[in-house]
């Protein structure tokens, strides 16, 4: 994003559904190929077995650190947001 907003790259457009507030002069994919929209999403990990109390504190940690308004306020500007979640919930959605 700074080598766009800088001028050293073009940015031809973003895949959200909905332009950018960090980039309000570039389009979207929809705006080209109707209907098109094309988000991401991360989680962390750890390995197979690791102790419960372990998964415990990264997660409260974790979630502690996306809770943080400087945190938000990074992730805004990226049209990111913090989906804090319990662990366990992600296991069941994301883990197969």
């Amino acid at each position: 994003m700074g080598h766009i907003k800088a001028g050293k790259l073009r940015g031809l457009a973003v895949t959200s559904a909905t332009r950018l507030a960090a980039l309000p002069d570039i389009p979207t994919v929809g705006d080209f190929v109707t209907g098109y929209e094309a988000e991401g999403w991360s989680g962390m990990g750890a390995p197979k077995n690791t102790p419960v109390e372990i998964i415990d504190t990264l997660n409260k940690e974790i979630n502690e650190g996306l809770a943080d308004p400087k945190m938000k306020a990074h992730l805004a500007g990226f049209r990111q947001y913090a989906a804090r979640r319990i662990i366990w919930r992600f296991r069941q959605t994301h883990c197969r």
